[in-house]
């Protein structure tokens, strides 16, 4: 890929950056109103908080998966402008 394709494709990293964050928001609303409808049942326990924090670690693990690409596809662009 060449620096300008690269630039044409920002929109699209934005794309799957904002979808990325979307999911991870909407999923940090659910926690959220599950671990306050626990507190109104006296269930609030640090267990039951790390078991409702877990269901984080594929959306981080998303973000961290595309970052990584976009970073080496950035890197590669950077080191030889051009494209291959």
């Amino acid at each position: 890929m060449t620096g300008s394709e690269g630039i044409e494709r920002l929109d699209d990293i934005s794309s799957v950056l904002d979808s990325c964050l979307v999911d991870m928001t909407n999923e940090i609303t659910g926690i959220q109103k599950e671990w306050k409808g626990l507190q109104s049942i006296g269930g609030q326990r640090d267990d039951h908080a790390a078991a409702l924090l877990r269901r984080l670690d594929r959306h981080l693990a998303d973000i961290k998966d595309n970052t990584c690409m976009l970073l080496q596809q950035l890197r590669s662009i950077v080191a030889n402008p051009f494209g291959d």
